[in-house]
Formats: structure tokens, sequence, C-alpha cells
């Protein structure tokens, strides 16, 4: 998955929220999820940040992709 993040507020008025990509995966044995790269700004992380990301490409990864059923953006408290 390529892409990219932006936290709209990483300065000023501080929200305390980040964001990220999630993804569920179908996978040979079941579905699974993992998300991709965040952007906290106001968390001393960058505010903008692209990406090229493969979940299988770490251990805890999901494994055996077989598909996508759903890709949404998530906010979640820094």
């Amino acid at each position: 998955m390529t892409g990219w993040l932006e936290d709209l507020k990483p300065s000023g008025w501080v929200d305390g929220e980040c964001v990220a990509w999630y993804m569920t995966w179908e996978t040979v044995a079941g579905d699974d999820w993992s998300f991709a790269p965040v952007a906290c700004g106001h968390g001393g992380g960058p505010a903008y940040v692209s990406f090229d990301y493969d979940p299988s490409d770490w251990s805890g990864g999901p494994q055996g992709i077989t598909g996508v059923r759903d890709v949404s953006l998530g906010l979640f408290d820094a």
C-alpha cells in the first residue's frame, strides 16, 4: 500500500489526536488487520508521512494475504 497521512492540527491548538490508515486483510487463515505509519505532529512525530507499506515485511504482520477487505482512516489519542 502506498499513500500519505497528514495531521492537520500539528501545532497551535492541539486536539490530542493522531491519524493512521487501518487495513483489514483477507488471509489464508481468515481476516487480520494492521495499520500504516502514523502522523502525529503535536506528539513530537511528523505531521506529514508518505509511505510504501507492505504489512508482511515484519514478522508480526499479517501473513498469507490474499486480498484487502477494508481500508479506513482512523484517529486515536496520542
